[in-house]
């Protein structure tokens, strides 16, 4: 993905998590990235007008008061996801993300950076 924004990294002692994502807006798309536990994928994540508010809101919330939870879902299928969440102290990413013929599912640790990044490049949907 050449184009997309790094919404985070992580690279210890060999063991690499990154989030990157592309906001499509023609299409309302999020275009994802993302690399956990040695195993990479890419996907597509379509997202309805009418929740691309909803989704940067909730981001922004998190943001704020460091709690809470978002589930950005794919509105062309019911298998496809991305969410962010605090457990305890800490944020978590997880998702499901794929096309026709590969998916990959994955789940990290991440620090409150990531939500501002994810939340800029939610609303560039709205272009």
């Amino acid at each position: 993905m050449e184009n997309g924004t790094e919404i985070y990294r992580r690279d210890w002692g060999g063991s690499c998590v990154s989030l990157t994502i592309e906001a499509d807006g023609e299409a309302n798309c999020l275009c994802v990235a993302a690399e956990a536990g040695g195993f990479r994928g890419e996907g597509n994540l379509f997202v309805d007008g009418e929740d691309i508010d909803f989704y940067g809101g909730e981001i922004d919330r998190m943001d704020k008061a460091l709690s809470g939870a978002c589930r950005i879902k794919d509105a062309e299928s019911g298998e496809y996801f991305l969410e962010v969440f605090f457990r305890k102290d800490a944020l978590a990413v997880r998702g499901v993300i794929g096309d026709y013929q590969n998916k990959l599912q994955f789940e990290f640790d991440a620090d409150q950076t990531l939500l501002r990044r994810l939340s800029a490049v939610v609303k560039k949907l709205k272009k």
